[in-house]
């Protein structure tokens, strides 16, 4: 993903969600995120999701159902932003200022 796609849509702050398609919890926080996303973004579009997919094989039959973006599977970004964030489990929702960087929470399934 690159910094552009954000600036495109004035977009400031953006969510890294950590998911895996072999995780019952996932599917269903999927869901409450994408309600979340489309409310939030209904008038103009102020909040971007980035999926990172920690499936081996399952990328597409995940992400068919995410109206996001995503990181192409097994991308190194990917394991370098879950140990960044201390990923343990999943779904992880890291939200992020994309204008400073920093990290405004690393609590954002139970923010949504």
């Amino acid at each position: 993903c690159e910094r552009k796609e954000f600036e495109d849509h004035n977009v400031k702050i953006v969510g890294i969600y950590f998911a895996a398609y072999f995780c019952p919890a996932s599917w269903n926080f999927t869901r409450t995120l994408a309600e979340f996303y489309n409310e939030i973004n209904l008038d103009e579009k102020q909040f971007e999701v980035i999926f990172a997919s920690l499936d081996k094989e399952d990328f597409s039959k995940a992400y068919a159902e995410m109206p996001w973006m995503a990181f192409k599977q097994a991308d190194p970004w990917i394991k370098a932003l879950k140990a960044k964030y201390k990923v343990k489990s999943v779904p992880y929702l890291v939200v992020v200022d994309t204008d400073t960087g920093k990290t405004i929470s690393t609590r954002g399934r139970k923010d949504v």
